[in-house]
């Protein structure tokens, strides 16, 4: 019985490293989460940091939307994470976008697979914005948002992001307001 057990378990060892089914993939939640970078967390760096832009300016407790605001963003392979704050000692996470293949929307929309033609169906009042130039903060040629108001002066957002063939290849998520 014990030996069935561990030929079972190595047999299942070599069917996950050989079709590389550990790899990881991540849900983005509209103004609360990328995996495990949740929004309002506090700074911290992980493994595999590529560079950082620091902006002093931007040190404050006034207002932050999408990227505008960022007082710190650390750079990472296939992530980008923007931190605000009044002090660089004390700064949060406001605002991330993935671009990891595979990672998916809550609504199952998936980097790499999902059209713009079913964001739209998914989300018809949304945001279009074509001819966007891709750079550190723009991902793609077009861009899909999706807002909800919060509060007086703040708000969520989901920001889908698709190239040229108009498959997706960035999820943007955070928070905004004053």
């Amino acid at each position: 019985m014990r030996r069935a057990l561990v030929l079972a378990g190595l047999a299942a060892l070599t069917v996950v490293a050989t079709t590389g089914a550990t790899a990881r993939t991540d849900v983005v939640v509209m103004g609360k989460a990328v995996g495990p970078w949740r929004i309002g967390m506090a700074h911290r760096t992980a493994p595999g940091l590529l560079r950082t832009v620091r902006d002093p300016r931007e040190l404050h407790g006034g207002c932050i939307g999408r990227e505008l605001g960022a007082a710190r963003i650390d750079f990472y392979r296939d992530l980008r994470l923007y931190w605000a704050g009044q002090a660089f000692t004390k700064l949060g996470l406001y605002h991330a976008t993935t671009l990891r293949r595979g990672d998916r929307t809550s609504r199952g929309l998936a980097i790499g697979t999902a059209t713009l033609a079913e964001a739209r169906r998914i989300y018809p009042h949304a945001r279009l914005r074509r001819g966007v130039h891709a750079g550190d903060h723009e991902f793609g040629v077009a861009e899909l948002s999706v807002y909800q108001r919060t509060g007086y002066e703040s708000g969520k957002q989901l920001v889908l992001w698709f190239g040229a063939d108009d498959r997706l290849v960035a999820i943007s998520t955070g928070v905004s307001g004053c």
